[in-house]
């Protein structure tokens, strides 16, 4: 059967190409049969076709409730601070040297120990829409403080 379908092959190339190319001699020699290789990684055509499938996550749940992380305590404070005392603030950007200082009149207010701005900020970048600005040549933060 093999037999077959080589003399198929070799008639179907020598039907194929046009006089002049097959005056010319092939310069690369044929392959052996036996030192062809077969590839065992082959694939079928279904197994390239169709991607994996991620696993799906499941769901972890805690006997214990999490404690809040400070800063994010802080952050949230200073937010439902600005919308009560400044309404018409609501909706509106707010620079960060700003929502700074307001900080830390609230921790004195408090008797809070002032955290670290960067950790604050991180935090406050999540519970507001955060967008780096330039005015006058500076680059700085400014938050967006949501509707209560």
């Amino acid at each position: 059967m093999l037999a077959r379908l080589w003399r198929r092959e070799t008639e179907a190339r020598s039907t194929a190409q046009p006089a002049l190319l097959a005056a010319v001699p092939d310069r690369r020699p044929e392959l052996a049969p036996c030192l062809i290789v077969p590839n065992f990684r082959a694939r079928s055509p279904a197994e390239i076709a169709v991607p994996k499938r991620r696993r799906r996550r499941i769901q972890v749940e805690s006997l214990y409730r999490e404690v809040e992380p400070e800063p994010r305590r802080h952050a949230r404070a200073l937010v439902q601070l600005i919308q009560i005392e400044c309404p018409h603030i609501v909706g509106k950007y707010v620079p960060h040297l700003h929502l700074e200082r307001a900080y830390g009149e609230l921790c004195e207010r408090e008797r809070w120990k002032p955290r670290h701005w960067t950790s604050l900020g991180r935090h406050l970048g999540d519970l507001t829409h955060k967008k780096v600005v330039k005015r006058d040549g500076k680059r700085f933060t400014a938050y967006r403080m949501p509707r209560p």
